[in-house]
């Protein structure tokens, strides 16, 4: 029954138009972005703070005289943090902001409430802080003053209940323990240095760890252990930065494959808890890494690029109908199949810089090889081959296409 629902997602999907907008917002190098509904958000990065109250159509620098840095968390709709160098709240969803970082502190690299008062942040030389009055004074709670200590992330379960992972110098990851809101401070070996994490509830969240490339992760007991989930970015090269869930099972993931020597920008999309993706976001263009992504819903979401802003209001399903005239003739490219999913056949299209032997190899679930549909020589150019079938039962069938030292892989979908 799961498997014919999710067929059944991805049919009533495909007949959605595929959209991305660039919203041609003017921060330069944004890092992050938090949309209260379709109209209202802001986006920081190296640069003024940048909001809009019409959906993105036009851009305002609200009353800041500062840069803002790295990460924005956000209490409610109105109430939030920027932070990075400094750390700066706001109330009016970042048309003001005061600074009301604790004096003399480090960078900030993660800060989490656990109510609409108490607070934790994190930053370099083993600096940890707590609020109780929403962030507007902050007391050192600190497992060690040492410039070779650097914290990565933090989640607090409750009040009491929380950990932080870090790294130290000539020592390696480590992991903090308290059960006393911090008095505390109990420190263990971890393999999990730098996390960036999303807590749907206490117990439960998603993580990508930005060392180990490519890994996602989920928790149920919030934070305390880690399971290795699937991972659409699973080749060598390839980076994650930014994973954001709806529910326990619908959730985006962003970030860069890594071809021919340069990164291209992917997102993707899960609706059964990362069993399986779906890619709803390729850019083609060299080094066009993706930093950050936010989503209100299935269909309404964000992407920061290294080309810019970009938002869909229709789930960012990749677009079909693009020609491959539009992308670089200097990169090996696999396309999305097309139909998808199919009965019998669909076209399969790539794209190969040079002269080389390429394979083209359909397999099953399970990795068994159920059709070679090219395994030859060929000159540098695009093609197209179709793949036919009436003997296979329905399922996920995967299509991989190696060509020089290319290696790329997708899903698709037979429904009979």
């Amino acid at each position: 029954m799961k498997k014919l629902l999710l067929l059944i997602y991805f049919i009533s999907n495909q007949i959605i138009l595929p959209q991305w907008i660039d919203l041609n917002c003017p921060i330069r190098d944004p890092n992050a972005i938090f949309f209260k509904d379709s109209l209202s958000g802001i986006i920081i990065g190296w640069d003024y703070t940048h909001k809009t109250t019409d959906g993105g159509n036009t851009w305002y620098i609200p009353n800041s005289q500062f840069f803002l840095d790295a990460g924005l968390y956000f209490i409610n709709n109105e109430v939030g943090f920027a932070y990075g160098y400094h750390l700066e709240k706001t109330t009016d969803l970042g048309d003001s902001w005061i600074e009301v970082g604790p004096e003399g502190h480090r960078a900030i690299s993660d800060i989490e409430f656990v109510n609409d008062s108490t607070g934790y942040l994190i930053g370099d030389e083993g600096e940890i802080y707590i609020t109780r009055d929403q962030g507007e004074t902050w007391d050192d709670i600190s497992y060690a003053n040492n410039d070779s200590i650097s914290l990565g992330s933090l989640h607090f379960i409750n009040e009491e209940y929380g950990w932080i992972t870090g790294f130290q110098s000539f020592v390696g990851d480590f992991r903090l323990l308290t059960t006393n809101g911090g008095l505390s401070w109990n420190r263990t070996t971890y393999e999990h240095a730098y996390f960036r994490k999303q807590f749907l509830t206490p117990d439960i969240g998603y993580a990508i760890d930005y060392q180990k490339r490519g890994k996602v992760y989920k928790t149920i007991n919030g934070g305390m252990d880690w399971t290795l989930i699937t991972s659409p970015f699973n080749n060598s090269g390839d980076r994650t930065s930014s994973i954001y869930f709806l529910n326990e099972n619908i959730g985006f993931i962003c970030g860069a494959i890594w071809s021919n020597n340069h990164l291209y920008g992917r997102i993707y999309k899960t609706i059964d808890a990362g069993e399986t993706w779906i890619s709803i976001y390729a850019d083609y263009r060299p080094n066009s890494y993706i930093h950050h992504i936010f989503f209100l819903n299935e269909n309404l979401g964000w992407a920061l690029t290294a080309y810019g802003v970009y938002y869909t209001k229709s789930g960012g399903i990749t677009s079909i109908e693009d020609s491959v005239e539009n992308y670089s003739k200097d990169i090996f490219i696999l396309f999305d199949n097309y139909p998808n999913p199919f009965n019998p056949s669909t076209k399969i299209r790539w794209q190969a810089p040079v002269s080389c032997w390429q394979t083209l190899k359909v397999y099953d679930v399970l990795g068994n090889e159920v059709a070679t549909l090219v395994n030859e020589y060929r000159p540098a150019g695009s093609y197209e081959t179709e793949f036919y079938t009436n003997k296979l039962p329905s399922g996920v069938y995967l299509y991989q296409l190696r060509a020089g030292g290319y290696i790329e892989t997708k899903k698709m979908i037979l429904l009979k």
